[in-house]
């Protein structure tokens, strides 16, 4: 039977990625009601069965079975997948259903975090990527300088990186300190100011990356949440 293609959603085929999602949906979805299986099925399209296969793969990666999913974390996953173009935040749509699919992380926080990840571009996932990995925590004094940040982000107009500074000041990811207060310098007449990742952010950013692979006699190797 041919797929049913709806509102630019395709409906319908029995693919690998589709018996995935079936598998996380589990039990609670027959006690919830039928409209429920409806609602998914219609939210699988290109973009989710792009997103769910690469998710599959994270899970067998990671060595861990594939659990139920609770519907207040897997429903705003798969909308905001299914919404989502650009294979960079594609992964982390991937990695977040893989979190939530092994219970892994902060996998009770999925919802939350699918929020979040839904209002964030390309660029923003690059900014927090380059915070986090540099290894600038809230618990530490300073941040990374404007500047040092531009030279990580070659190409990108300073009205694009501060633009994306604010996108990720309000979702709560990033945080700015004079330069002034951290180099305790109070003579700077045009201070730089220095940015670093809030707890939260650090939470966010690990519930996007793959699962940590789970610890077998051979030892381990991978990273994520």
């Amino acid at each position: 039977m041919d797929p049913i293609v709806t509102g630019g959603l395709i409906v319908g085929g029995a693919t690998a990625s589709k018996r995935f999602i079936d598998g996380l949906i589990g039990p609670s979805a027959d006690a919830a009601g039928a409209w429920v299986r409806d609602r998914i099925a219609l939210i699988m399209g290109q973009n989710v069965e792009a997103v769910a296969k690469r998710a599959q793969r994270m899970v067998e990666d990671s060595g861990r079975p594939a659990e139920e999913v609770p519907l207040k974390q897997l429903i705003p996953i798969l909308q905001g997948a299914a919404l989502e173009k650009d294979a960079l935040l594609q992964d982390r749509w991937a990695a977040l259903l893989a979190n939530a699919a092994t219970a892994s992380g902060n996998s009770e926080l999925s919802a939350v975090f699918a929020e979040i990840l839904g209002r964030l571009r390309p660029i923003d996932a690059q900014i927090l990527d380059i915070l986090v990995d540099a290894g600038v925590q809230p618990t530490q004094r300073g941040g990374m300088l404007r500047g040092t940040l531009e030279e990580r982000l070659a190409g990108v107009h300073s009205e694009e990186l501060e633009l994306s500074l604010s996108v990720l000041g309000r979702e709560g990811l990033v945080e700015s300190q004079p330069k002034r207060i951290y180099a305790g310098s109070l003579s700077e007449s045009d201070p730089e100011d220095a940015f670093r990742v809030t707890s939260v952010a650090t939470r966010f950013v690990r519930a996007c990356r793959p699962p940590v692979r789970r610890v077998t006699d051979t030892g381990l190797s991978g990273r994520g949440g």
